[in-house]
């Protein structure tokens, strides 16, 4: 996928940080890279609400596991996550057999 603005929502029932936003820093087909202000544990499995903005809008709930974090300052996080599912067919063009 190509760089876009986006938002994240964490969607996880009964998290302390449920409904919390986050930005999105990298966006691809199979993970992505966010911003947050408290770090998540490796291997944690997530539910998010991916909101692409401009110049097309499109959203998808992914569930996701957390694959490293990174701290970036006293309330800076940057965390990595791969997808284990999506809502949307968000697939790369190996996968929809271009060349």
């Amino acid at each position: 996928m190509t760089a876009r603005p986006a938002t994240l929502t964490l969607l996880d029932q009964g998290a302390k940080r449920q409904r919390e936003r986050y930005a999105v820093m990298d966006l691809s087909y199979g993970g992505m890279r966010f911003r947050s202000r408290d770090p998540f544990g490796d291997a944690e499995e997530h539910r998010f609400l991916i909101e692409i903005e401009a110049p097309v809008r499109d959203s998808a709930v992914v569930r996701a596991q957390i694959r490293w974090g990174r701290a970036l300052g006293p309330r800076s996080h940057d965390c990595g996550a791969v997808f284990l599912e999506s809502t949307k067919g968000w697939l790369g063009p190996e996968e929809q057999g271009s060349e």
